[in-house]
């Protein structure tokens, strides 16, 4: 599978849905807080600003082993957060190329009554 052109790009609720049903793996950047008190079903906690990062990273790539040129769909608080954009640099630091910012987020989500859990990481 090619690279794509953009290894960041954006996405929208649509898609996302779609992305979901296709089981693809969905990053959560927000605070881990805020992650158990809801988030996307099957996400993975990554939150960009707790000290822990690293080692959710390593745990993710250990559970999921996703290889670099997988579609990874990012979120976080929708709106103005850059937490996601955060999180996409990161990965796109690490190799990761075809990285997804969904920007309606949690909030655009839930509004859809699309699937949520409570807790911690799946």
């Amino acid at each position: 599978m090619a690279e794509p052109a953009a290894p960041i790009r954006d996405m929208g609720a649509d898609l996302a849905q779609l992305a979901f049903e296709a089981k693809l793996p969905f990053l959560d950047a927000r605070r881990s807080g805020e992650y158990a008190e809801g988030h996307i079903a099957g996400a993975w906690c990554l939150p960009v600003w707790e000290s822990d990062l690293d080692a959710r990273i390593t745990l993710f790539e250990a559970r999921v082993r996703s290889d670099s040129r997988d579609p990874l769909v990012i979120y976080c608080g929708g709106g103005d957060c850059e937490d996601s954009r955060i999180l996409a640099s990161k990965l796109m630091g690490l190799g990761y190329r075809n990285l997804w910012v969904y920007h309606g987020g949690y909030p655009e989500w839930t509004q859809a009554g699309r699937p949520v859990r409570k807790g911690d990481q799946p």
